[in-house]
């Protein structure tokens, strides 16, 4: 039995407790047996976390998820299967944003938390499949090697573009766009604007204290989210930010701000385009465009799943920013206990 690093993060047992528990969850197994239980996290000071794979056992589960990416009608039915899982997560998450949390409700929504979030590797299945798909001894890459191509990792990226705008694309996008309106409106009070509220309930998610600074550039890098700290949710820490980046972009005359628009747009649409014409150029077969098919719902359900994962986060971080008061455990510590312990209020090991 051999054990590779496949990550290394910033990560406290709180979190890492779950994230090992979803691993062998069994939300897709109407599609196939897509979990795995061997895996180590080795974590050097509480929180930098190196986590070990069992080698023979990813081989395996990345074999069949390449099998089953190859048949007809994979790609709709992973895309509806991965939908369902968040969509639970995401109600009862707003469910827990949304309600007073008291001694009556906190541990019960706790349970329902912890059993909706590690229904399954519900974070990783996406990114097992795309690695799958374009490893170098799968079915696309001889595909492409028998194509003759000048540059196939250029390729890989190109193929990788989801059809779908990615979420930090597309927040970009609507920010330049609230910028443009604000400055044309020649609003003064931008948080009483209609339009300003609009932008803050679609991501008023994308708060720095979990995901870290957002790019300044257009960019296909996905979010990360930070696992290594506690705050308590409310909403002023999420509309501040945003007028910090809106006074940024209003400063400037509307023809540069229409400037940016239209070079942030244009740099998606180039690359899709592009991405479509090699695909046409390459005349794939059936099971190619099967394989490519599945790799773009990969790309898109790994892109949106983090919008629905850091939703769960915060609404996670409100139920132990809860269980840090009522049980009167700072905040530094109850992110070294595991999700059992803090069920079975086991505090003992805080003591020692």
């Amino acid at each position: 039995m051999a054990y590779e690093l496949f990550h290394e993060r910033k990560i406290s047992l709180v979190f890492g407790s779950l994230l090992k528990k979803g691993f062998s969850g069994r939300a897709y197994s109407a599609l196939g047996r897509f979990y795995f239980f061997k895996h180590i996290f080795l974590s050097k000071d509480g929180f930098n976390t190196e986590i070990y794979y069992d080698v023979d056992e990813i081989k395996a589960l990345k074999r069949r998820i390449l099998k089953a990416a190859l048949t007809e009608g994979f790609s709709g039915k992973f895309d509806n299967l991965d939908k369902d899982v968040w969509r639970k997560n995401l109600l009862l998450s707003r469910k827990i944003f949304n309600s007073e949390i008291n001694d009556n409700n906190a541990l019960s929504l706790f349970k329902k938390f912890i059993d909706y979030f590690t229904a399954g590797p519900i974070i990783t299945i996406q990114l097992m499949g795309i690695e799958a798909i374009l490893d170098e001894e799968s079915p696309l890459s001889k595909f492409l090697r028998r194509k003759k191509l000048s540059n196939i990792p250029y390729a890989k990226q190109l193929l990788l573009i989801p059809n779908k705008k990615p979420i930090l694309f597309k927040e970009r996008e609507d920010l330049l766009k609230l910028a443009i309106y604000l400055k044309k409106k020649k609003t003064k009070n931008i948080r009483a604007d209609p339009e300003f509220n609009k932008y803050i309930k679609k991501y008023y998610w994308m708060n720095e204290k979990l995901i870290g600074k957002k790019p300044v550039k257009s960019t296909f890098n996905r979010i990360t989210a930070y696992l290594n700290k506690i705050f308590n949710p409310r909403l002023e820490q999420f509309i501040n930010p945003t007028l910090k980046n809106l006074s940024y972009f209003i400063k400037k005359d509307l023809d540069e701000l229409s400037a940016m628009l239209k070079e942030h747009n244009s740099f998606y649409n180039t690359q899709l385009v592009e991405k479509k014409r090699l695909i046409q150029s390459l005349s794939p077969n059936k099971k190619i465009k099967n394989l490519l098919s599945a790799l773009d719902v990969f790309s898109s359900r790994r892109d949106t799943s983090k919008y629905y994962y850091i939703i769960s986060l915060i609404s996670l971080n409100k139920l132990l920013y809860f269980f840090s008061k009522n049980y009167r455990i700072p905040l530094k510590s109850i992110i070294h206990l595991s999700y059992e312990d803090i069920l079975n209020k086991n505090f003992g090991k805080l003591l020692n």
